[in-house]
């Protein structure tokens, strides 16, 4: 199910950056997929005519495990003021996370991914300037929102709620990292081990809870 996940979410950055990269040639090896000890799992398609790597990282979002709605969106606020400060290339949508950056960025970039989202920790003020900014959207109408989307159930969010949906979620099991450009399966493996490999599962993290 992973791999068909995964291959899935690969096929549409590879007609993305298709579409995207003004290279003289597209010409892509076939994917190689692995997983990393803790669960995650990568794919990588090596296209040597371009002088970009993309990236693309998902999670299987457990709707029932899921917090209350609109929390999805204030950490994706949260997510993009944290990018923009790393100049990496990063960005973040509801959908999950991405990379756009040279061959001699994508380290630094991949790490600043896993600095992002591994060690999320949510200050208050981020918390109530994220609600004051969907808020503000919300009303203005600057994108689509669904009925429920109103200030009053945004308002009504608390901090700990992004923690739980943090909690649940942003897990390496749970997690899908795709990997499209100058980049070959070895060099992106080793990369991919230095920056999450070291990630702790959900019963590394509740085995070391427990110990405590």
């Amino acid at each position: 199910m992973k791999t068909k996940k995964i291959l899935s979410i690969l096929s549409v950055i590879l007609v993305t950056v298709a579409a995207q990269a003004m290279a003289q040639s597209n010409i892509f090896t076939d994917p190689i997929t692995f997983k990393l000890k803790n669960g995650a799992a990568v794919a990588v398609a090596e296209n040597k005519y371009t002088a970009k790597v993309y990236s693309g990282i998902t999670f299987d979002v457990d709707t029932a495990l899921s917090a209350k709605t609109g929390c999805q969106e204030l950490i994706v606020i949260i997510l993009n003021e944290s990018a923009v400060e790393t100049q990496a290339g990063l960005s973040f949508n509801e959908k999950g996370g991405n990379i756009n950056t040279s061959v001699a960025g994508y380290d630094y970039a991949l790490n600043s991914l896993k600095n992002i989202l591994i060690d999320l920790v949510i200050s208050p003020q981020q918390f109530a300037n994220a609600q004051t900014e969907l808020v503000e959207s919300i009303n203005g109408r600057h994108k689509y929102y669904p009925k429920e989307f109103t200030e009053e159930m945004i308002n009504e969010i608390k901090l700990s709620d992004l923690q739980e949906y943090i909690k649940a979620n942003f897990v390496p099991t749970k997690c899908h990292l795709t990997i499209v450009g100058n980049i070959s399966p070895a060099e992106a493996k080793k990369m991919v081990k230095k920056a999450f490999g070291n990630w702790a599962t959900e019963t590394e993290i509740s085995r070391n809870r427990t110990s405590r």
